[in-house]
């Protein structure tokens, strides 16, 4: 289940009352889920084939004592909880009201969520930090790989530092930092071509899946079917990966400017180059 508790921020809250909000989230559907998982406004799904079961048995399994899965970047140095995942058992609520009380604690300046966390609960080894299971950014919070050629959004500023994970086909994420949230300060267009980008990976992934699924739901019974079905499932299973390889393949490089049709030289120069690139990227995904 998706929701969006945007209904929970308003005009008038402080820097910490809307750091504070993803607790709030978090306590709202607390009884419904036994994980539930955070996601910024700018974290854009890419890869249909990840499953969130799959991330919460290879790095928070049962009675592995491990009850939140985070990221860090700036090659390891700085939690982003761009993306959070919390098992809603004690565990779980013990760290909420850690962080909690962390981001509120008033001897801090724009104690934000994320200080909150890399200056209280880290810095002050405080009993809940063993809960966290600290995942590689990659598999979590991979930076947008694609950037705008002027500044706040382009190689030299600190969203595409080197020690950065940034995106790669296969990624499970992309959080376009600074981009989407930000496109009134930017290039909205720009900004808007980006994410169609990553969006159309996320929905290529997402057809080969729903290909696949298919073919299994309309497999006839074992026996006399069994072979076919076996065929059909090897010839969807190399549709996939030839998808995933062409996919691969049509990435833009970062370094190739006239290759990235939605990379503008000057925000000046916002026109038609950038919006003809956003509005094919749109057009094809065949929803």
């Amino acid at each position: 289940a998706y929701f969006s508790d945007t209904d929970l921020l308003h005009d008038r809250m402080t820097f910490n009352q809307k750091s504070a909000i993803r607790i709030e989230a978090f306590r709202r559907h607390w009884d419904d889920f036994e994980w539930l998982m955070w996601l910024d406004s700018d974290v854009l799904l890419t890869n249909a084939n990840v499953s969130l079961d799959s991330i919460v048995e290879q790095y928070a399994p049962a009675g592995s004592g491990k009850y939140v899965i985070m990221s860090k970047d700036w090659g390891g140095r700085q939690v982003n909880p761009a993306v959070t995942l919390l098992h809603t058992g004690p565990e779980g609520a013990a760290f909420v009201r850690r962080w909690e009380a962390e981001i509120a604690d008033d001897g801090n300046t724009n104690h934000d969520d994320l200080i909150a966390i890399r200056d209280g609960i880290e810095k002050k080894q405080l009993p809940e930090l063993k809960y966290i299971s600290w995942v590689r950014q990659s598999v979590l919070n991979s930076y947008a790989h694609l950037e705008l050629s002027h500044q706040p959004f382009k190689a030299s500023t600190p969203e595409h530092h080197h020690s950065h994970d940034l995106w790669k086909p296969g990624d499970f994420l992309v959080h376009v930092v600074n981009c989407l949230r930000q496109w009134h300060l930017i290039d909205a267009t720009c900004c808007d071509g980006i994410a169609a980008f990553y969006h159309n990976q996320f929905m290529r992934s997402l057809h080969a899946v729903l290909r696949h699924q298919a073919l299994v739901i309309a497999a006839p019974p074992d026996g006399a079917g069994g072979a076919d079905l076996a065929a059909r499932l090897q010839r969807a299973d190399d549709t996939l990966r030839a998808e995933e390889a062409r996919a691969v393949a049509e990435v833009p490089p970062d370094s190739a400017e006239e290759t990235i049709g939605w990379r503008n030289p000057a925000p000046s120069a916002l026109g038609s180059r950038t919006t003809d690139w956003t509005a094919h990227f749109f057009s094809n995904l065949n929803l």
